[in-house]
């Protein structure tokens, strides 16, 4: 279970990478439409000259991307960035700043091996301490938009698209939720939906859109001893994401749900769940799609009791049915077998038990949903996940373990979504 949680702590964590900037000075900070007659002299690499010259980015829109290089969400847009700025013939200008040293950013460029696969070199400041005054954050990536002398945009990544680009330059309206990591306001507390400093207070309950000034949450609950109230809170998830955030308070999750794990009755199942895409990125997907939940009193109630409730609001709110249910199903089996000679893969990933392949299988959302019959302790030097195209090519590794995957019919839990 521990690795589970892992799994799912690194997945959120590829969203964007906190940079650990909260003493910033931020009387300097600039706002969307504030002028912006040049910029400090900072020291880049990948462009002509030692020092990037911003008269030069007359007449064109000037992407800044804040970034570092433990930022992989960062470094895996920076192709498609690229690539719009040659598809915009000369009117988009993309920038990479960083507070890292020259030399760092060099070795960087040098082995990265996504970027040399792409062939992507953009110009990239090094060494900030100028340009995070006017534009401050505290994760990256941190879009900021320049153009006609003025600050346009200050945005996250997934709203850097070809239609936006091209608005901004031809002065059309675009409305870009606007990325500040100094305001942020947490549902239950002050400025929030409603006041629960109240002490008439006795409950509530409520259920809103996506609130761009609310931070992504799963299941929170709290108490507080002045006003003796109980607040359970979800904020800016998935519908799906809501249910199994509550759920797993109930009970804990030992897989990952992936797409063979749903059983859908809707009309449009991307309505209730976020699915990976390149054209589709989340921030954009949670701003038609994601929900902010609530709900307030003065009984004290024990956790599961909360996961119930909140469940069964979000359900009637919305006029669905989800359960958990039980279907027969392909799936890749791990099982145990005669051990065989042990081979070794010239390029490998250890997994520290056969519980930790499956769920490494499950996270990929390649195959099918993988059960582990086996419950082999142990390390698995085995191929990587990502370098195989058929699970088939375990097995030749697993022999030495005594253990090989065979794709079987087997009894496992879906989720069931009905629209009433």
């Amino acid at each position: 279970m521990k690795k589970l949680l892992i799994l799912i702590i690194l997945t959120v964590s590829t969203l964007s990478v906190w940079a650990q900037n909260a003493k910033l000075d931020l009387s300097h900070a600039l706002n969307i439409g504030d002028p912006l007659s040049d910029l400090p002299t900072s020291q880049i690499i990948n462009y002509k000259g030692e020092t990037f010259d911003y008269s030069k980015s007359k007449g064109k829109l000037l992407l800044l991307d804040f970034f570092n290089t433990g930022c992989s969400s960062c470094i895996a847009k920076m192709p498609s960035l690229e690539r719009f700025q040659k598809e915009m013939n000369g009117q988009l200008e993309v920038v990479m700043v960083t507070n890292e040293d020259k030399a760092t950013m060099k070795q960087f460029y040098k082995n990265n091996k996504y970027l040399k696969e792409h062939k992507c070199k953009l110009p990239t400041i090094v060494s900030d301490t100028s340009l995070i005054k006017l534009f401050p954050y505290n994760s990256v990536s941190h879009l900021v938009w320049i153009f006609d002398h003025q600050v346009k945009a200050i945005s996250y990544p997934d709203h850097v698209t070809q239609e936006n680009i091209q608005k901004v330059i031809k002065g059309e309206e675009v409305v870009i939720p606007v990325k500040n990591d100094f305001e942020v306001v947490e549902i239950q507390g002050s400025g929030s939906l409603t006041d629960t400093t109240d002490t008439a207070l006795i409950g509530q309950v409520m259920l809103s859109a996506y609130n761009p000034k609310l931070t992504l949450h799963g299941l929170k609950i709290e108490y507080d001893s002045i006003t003796g109230l109980q607040t359970a809170y979800i904020n800016n998830v998935s519908i799906i994401g809501a249910f199994t955030s509550a759920r797993a308070v109930i009970k804990e999750p030992t897989y990952f749900l992936i797409k063979d794990r749903y059983e859908w009755h809707v009309k449009d199942s991307l309505a209730y769940e976020y699915f990976e895409s390149e054209t589709n990125p989340y921030r954009l997907w949670a701003e038609k799609n994601a929900i902010c939940y609530k709900r307030v009193s003065k009984r004290k109630l024990s956790d599961s009791t909360w996961a119930r409730l909140i469940m069964r609001d979000i359900a009637e709110f919305l006029d669905i049915e989800v359960s958990w249910e039980i279907r027969t199903k392909p799936c890749l089996v791990i099982k145990n077998m005669e051990k065989g000679e042990r081979a070794v893969p010239q390029k490998s990933n250890v997994f520290q038990e056969s519980g930790a392949l499956a769920l490494g299988l499950d996270f990929s959302g390649r195959f099918h949903p993988t059960i582990d019959e086996a419950n082999y302790k142990g390390p698995l030097t085995l191929p990587s996940i990502k370098g195989i195209k058929d699970y088939k090519e375990f097995n030749p590794y697993l022999l030495g373990y005594g253990l090989m995957i065979k794709e079987e019919l087997r009894d496992i839990e879906v989720l069931v979504v009905k629209e009433r």
